[in-house]
């Protein structure tokens, strides 16, 4: 198979989900970054189901460095209103004007306190709250979170 063929089938994957409102955990990730065409439906869905104004600042630009090599720099920061669970607040993205999905990188989840339970698809956001999420796993393979809308509270397995 081809891997730009593969590499677009993953993109919109993760962008489907973030549509609905989810938001891929990438750890690799130093801070939450999206393309343009992701974060805008995240926000869209995000001010529509929360309230809250979308804060844009276009004077940001960072350099990026990908895990195959590339470089690419920012074109803006977008700060969304979201929700987790019950709890509300705002999410700093880095923009790129690229086809790139909505990751949530290290700056989000070391400040919310994430820990994540990769065998049973489920984190908690210690910073945020007591309420253990379940994660949606993505056809790209990563975990994803709900950040918009409402999420049914996970179970966990007795062990």
């Amino acid at each position: 198979t081809d891997p730009d063929d593969e590499a677009e089938a993953m993109y919109l994957a993760v962008l489907d989900a973030t549509q609905e409102g989810h938001v891929a955990l990438d750890c690799g990730a130093a801070s939450s970054i999206g393309g343009l065409e992701a974060l805008a439906a995240l926000s869209n869905l995000a001010t529509k189901q929360i309230g809250g104004d979308v804060q844009v600042d276009t004077t940001v630009r960072i350099p990026f460095r990908f895990g195959n090599g590339s470089k690419q720099s920012t074109v803006s920061k977008v700060t969304a209103p979201t929700r987790i669970g019950e709890r509300t607040g705002t999410v700093a993205y880095n923009v790129l004007d690229a086809q790139a999905p909505a990751l949530l990188g290290m700056d989000f989840l070391t400040k919310s306190g994430a820990v994540v339970d990769f065998a049973t698809k489920t984190a908690r956001f210690k910073h945020l709250g007591p309420e253990v999420h379940e994660l949606k796993r993505l056809d790209s393979g990563h975990l994803a979170v709900r950040m918009v809308g409402r999420e049914v509270p996970a179970t966990l397995p007795r062990v």
